[in-house]
């Protein structure tokens, strides 16, 4: 999406030769200390046109180098980690990640200028990492709602199968990866079916082939196929459309922060059963769904809490919209980005 709509705005986008180290020994791996140089190379150039450099996530080697970069020469640098720094995240592809502390993330703990953290759960963990709190910032994600109100008809429904306004279903959105829980959700899904039988999950998302795999086979062990839709990659407005029709929106992830995906399906009007590892307290602050702990009983409890109640149901809908109108308005948080930013600049 953002490869369309950057350039629509009128920025150019600029690539770098990119890739990590494989896991088994190859002859990529020979040529991987050229990429490095290369691209640092490159980013020098680059960066030397900026005022400041704003690195989102951790852990992939884009943002690594400009890291590096921009201390070398004395450009401002703001990392928001976007929970990539968790424990549960660093614990995945651990031995890769502590390569990659030493090279680079040690360093860009002690000098980027400043961090961006979109809940108060990131900020207490990288002070933990030793960061100084005094260099953190949260400022909470944002969406324009306009866009989550224009819904468009799709070929969607017919491409996964599902009938529109016949068939109930719970839907998760995000990359298909380890740390997204959906080994606990699938479990807990195949319990629910036994209440409801007619009930579907629908899973939008891609991730890694070898993974997907794994969580499709998942899928046939439980012998719910039937009732599980995998959509691979969607577009915007299948995703809208998507969101619209479905009962509620679960996410059992091990480790996120504000998820975008959550805030997107509150706009719409969707109750949310979100893990508590999610960091997602103004869920159950302003009654818009349930947080639960990572275990089938809770999860189980709380989507059969909702599903057994149409004015629960309702009642949470209109919380999920006033939520998003009074926390994640786009217009509401610019003069706090923009002030961050200036805070850094040159």
């Amino acid at each position: 999406m953002e490869m369309t709509k950057i350039p629509a705005e009128g920025y150019k986008i600029k690539g770098l030769w990119i890739s990590g180290l494989q896991r088994s020994f190859t002859s990529k791996n020979l040529i991987f200390p050229f990429k490095v140089i290369s691209s640092l190379l490159k980013a020098r150039k680059i960066i030397k046109k900026f005022d400041v450099v704003y690195v989102i996530n951790w852990y992939y080697h884009l943002g690594m180098v400009f890291a590096k970069i921009s201390h070398e020469l004395k450009i401002p640098l703001i990392v928001g980690p976007m929970a990539s720094l968790e424990d549960v995240a660093r614990s995945t592809k651990k031995r890769q990640k502590l390569l990659a502390d030493r090279m680079y993330t040690n360093d860009m703990l002690k000098n980027s200028n400043g961090f961006h953290c979109v809940g108060n759960q990131e900020k207490e963990s990288l002070v933990k990492l030793g960061v100084n709190p005094n260099k953190i910032q949260v400022i909470d994600n944002a969406i324009m709602v306009d866009d989550k109100k224009n819904i468009k008809k799709t070929e969607i429904f017919k491409k996964i199968d599902l009938s529109q306004n016949k068939d109930p279903f719970l839907i998760t959105i995000g990359r298909i990866d380890p740390k997204k829980g959906l080994e606990l959700l699938l479990l807990t899904f195949s319990k629910l079916l036994k209440k409801y039988k007619n009930l579907i999950l629908v899973i939008v998302g891609t991730g890694n082939k070898q993974y997907v795999k794994t969580i499709k086979h998942l899928v046939d062990e439980l012998n719910i196929q039937d009732s599980v839709k995998f959509t691979g990659y969607v577009t915007e407005a299948e995703k809208i459309e998507l969101l619209s029709s479905a009962r509620l929106f679960v996410t059992t992830s091990q480790s996120d922060i504000h998820t975008t995906t959550a805030i997107e399906a509150l706009a719409i009007g969707k109750p949310v059963v979100i893990t508590k590892n999610s960091d997602f307290p103004e869920i159950d602050d302003y009654q818009a769904g349930i947080t639960v702990e990572s275990t089938h009983e809770s999860i189980f409890n709380a989507i059969s809490e909702l599903l057994d109640n149409e004015t629960k149901i309702q009642k949470f809908s209109d919380n999920a919209k006033r939520l998003v109108e009074e926390k994640f308005l786009l217009e509401n948080q610019i003069d706090k980005y923009e002030n961050m930013f200036r805070t850094y600049c040159k």
